[in-house]
């Protein structure tokens, strides 16, 4: 599965981009990548926003529009 987050969300969460990774971690990430990229339905979306004064994050398959928030 695929997960491509907002700027924002890497940022508040303190996550790494792939290629910042140490090995054999970053090797596995880009694989993953490398295999999966294209197929919609392992492809899902990620975003961080604020409702009623809460942070919240919003997961959306990019194939059937499945939404978890």
């Amino acid at each position: 599965m695929i997960i491509y987050a907002t700027k924002q969300t890497f940022e508040r969460y303190k996550l790494k981009l792939p290629k910042e990774l140490t090995p054999p971690i970053n090797q596995i990430a880009e694989a993953v990548i490398e295999n999966e990229s294209g197929d919609k339905i392992l492809e899902w979306g990620a975003k961080l926003f604020y409702f009623d004064k809460r942070k919240c994050i919003q997961v959306v398959n990019f194939a059937s529009k499945l939404t978890l928030f």
